[in-house]
Parts: C-alpha cells; structure tokens; sequence
C-alpha cells in the first residue's frame, strides 16, 4: 500500500510540474535553438561564423575611410538672379526710393526666392535674388 500511495504521490508532483512548464512559456520549457528560425538564430547557432562575419564588416569598414571624402566647407553653389537698373544724375537716396524698394516690392511674391539683398548708389542699384534649391531656374527669371 505505501508503494501506491508513494506511486500517486510522485504522479500528483509531476503533473504540478508539467502545468507549471506549460504556464511559463518555450524559453523555460528549454526550447533549442533549431526551434526558431532567422538570421539570429542562426548566428546563436553558429558562433564562429558571426564573429567571422562581424570581422569581415569591421575589416571593411577600415578599408574604406581613406576613400571617404569629407569637407568642412563643402562647395555649395547657390543660384542667384541680380537686377540692376541705372539712374543717371541721381542720388543713392533717390535711386533706392524711385528704383530699389519697387523693385524689391515687385519681386517678394515670387516663388522659389529665398533672400532678397540691395544695395543702392549714384546713378545704379542692384537687387540680388537668392533662390531656393527646388526652384526652377528659368521659370522664376520669366517671372521677373
């Protein structure tokens, strides 16, 4: 009688054990490796091959930074349209009045242009028009 109680008594333990493994989950039921599939799986299976493959990456990577161009003040060529208009005879009052502000006026409502810069003197002034990257060129010059 004791050899049954003790056989149902080991029965009743490990069936306490599977419920437990079954509410932990794969990883605490000792799930392998070859369960899982995908490139980490296979590196945690393949060791010597992801170290091979991370010095490959790493060699690589040494090679190419003498080929790496790298600038501090990179060439940016930024196009600008200028417009100038000549007034003999005139101060650099009259021409910003009479020329600059109208033409400065004239061309805010431009698309694509970015800044706008004048400069006024005896008989002449300069607008200078600094357009964005996207604009198109010679649609804006129309435009003006």
């Amino acid at each position: 009688m004791d050899d049954k109680k003790q056989t149902e008594k080991t029965e009743a333990v490990h069936n306490d054990n599977a419920e437990k493994k079954a509410a932990v989950g794969d990883a605490a039921r000792g799930a392998r490796p070859e369960d899982f599939r995908g490139p980490l799986a296979w590196m945690c299976q393949n060791h010597v091959a992801a170290n091979l493959f991370m010095l490959l990456f790493i060699v690589g990577g040494l090679i190419c930074v003498p080929y790496l161009k790298q600038e501090l003040m990179p060439n940016v060529e930024t196009e600008r349209i200028m417009v100038s208009a000549s007034y003999p005879g005139s101060s650099p009052e009259e021409v910003e009045e009479g020329i600059v502000v109208a033409i400065e006026e004239a061309v805010r409502g431009i698309t694509g242009v970015k800044k706008v810069t004048s400069r006024a003197g005896e008989g002449s002034g300069q607008v200078m028009l600094e357009l964005l990257d996207s604009a198109d060129v010679m649609r804006t010059r129309n435009e003006i």
